[in-house]
């Protein structure tokens, strides 16, 4: 049972930091859109440019959080997925077809919940018992 546990917990902490690798190319992308090098985010209008740099703030400190270990990381990270699934679902008449990140968010929120929810068992402790004579 021991080896189990830590494996989720290993597991855990390894679907973080690729979830933090993926939030700083989330990053990376905003931030070309802002210097016009991939979208022409002059040309963008006000909603379009909130967006972007709300995602551009948000995608970096989720990544940030993450990579650190930080528990307003994770909130980070489950805002972003949240509010892109919302756009992209509930909007995808402004947003246009969104289909990749929107699995793509629910693929890693519900990994990421599965691993929380195991992760978070109450793990049996460990007595440290002093041999005798020693």
């Amino acid at each position: 049972m021991m080896n189990k546990l830590v494996l989720i917990h290993q597991s855990f902490s390894i679907f973080k930091k690729v979830l933090a690798v993926l939030y700083f190319i989330g990053f990376s992308l905003h931030f070309l859109d802002v210097m016009n090098l991939r979208l022409s985010f002059s040309d963008m209008d006000l909603i379009w440019k909130s967006w972007i740099l709300f995602l551009l703030i948000f995608d970096l400190l989720a990544s940030i959080g993450l990579f650190l270990k930080k528990l307003w990381g994770e909130l980070f990270f489950i805002t972003v997925a949240v509010v892109q699934l919302i756009a992209y679902i509930g909007f995808s008449s402004f947003f246009g077809e969104q289909g990749f990140l929107v699995y793509f968010h629910i693929t890693c929120l519900s990994i990421y919940t599965a691993l929380k929810i195991f992760d978070s068992r109450k793990q049996p402790s460990l007595e440290v018992v002093a041999p005798e004579n020693y």
